[in-house]
């Protein structure tokens, strides 16, 4: 079984569209983990009142929920992109080591690095209007697309797969609905293959 793992920074507008070409061209199944605990706290098993339990009682979700989630999904698709996790060194531990007996491959990594962030934040309405009323300078803005660059940088540190490195920068408003794989392509310019 072949995966992909995909990082994204923050406001890539279109970035479903994106993934969903990245889908269809290398033939994966997409697993996002927000749709894993939603599907989960839709269901009545144990692993679900165990979720429901952590965030009730605002305590960290343990690392084996997660990865006992996206195992089962595994077993269901096969071949599948998951995207941006795991997201610690204790969950990427824990992963590998359930890949073993599902003789997984990781075949490529991803990461959409968004630039222009501010620039073009700017042509889009609702943000427009945002800083003209509260902030101009989108310090908010720029905060949480460092912090979560941080985090993805730091995920391809421990992922430690250099030769299956794929590096994208991205327009930070993306592609903006348009629905064509030219726009896509043209949304995503390659920086390099590490």
């Amino acid at each position: 079984m072949k995966i992909h793992l995909v990082y994204n920074d923050p406001f890539i507008l279109g970035f479903d569209q994106i993934l969903a070409s990245i889908s269809e061209m290398y033939e994966l199944k997409i697993i996002s983990m927000g749709e894993l605990y939603r599907a989960c706290l839709n269901s009545e098993n144990e692993e679900a009142d165990q979720l429901r339990l952590h965030l009730i009682s605002g305590k960290v979700i343990p690392d084996s929920i997660p990865n006992n989630l996206l195992i089962s999904k595994l077993k269901e698709n096969s071949n599948s992109i998951i995207r941006n996790y795991p997201h610690s060194l204790a969950q990427w531990s824990l992963l590998k080591s359930s890949f073993v007996g599902l003789k997984v491959e990781v075949e490529k990594l991803w990461y959409f690095q968004s630039i222009n962030v501010i620039e073009n934040i700017y042509k889009i309405k609702k943000y427009k209007l945002m800083a003209e009323r509260h902030d101009p300078t989108f310090s908010h803005i720029m905060e949480r697309t460092q912090k979560i660059k941080c985090i993805n940088l730091e995920c391809l540190k421990f992922l430690n797969y250099p030769e299956k490195l794929e590096l994208r920068e991205v327009e930070a408003h993306g592609i903006e609905g348009v629905n064509s794989s030219k726009s896509v392509s043209d949304a995503i310019r390659h920086i390099s293959t590490i």
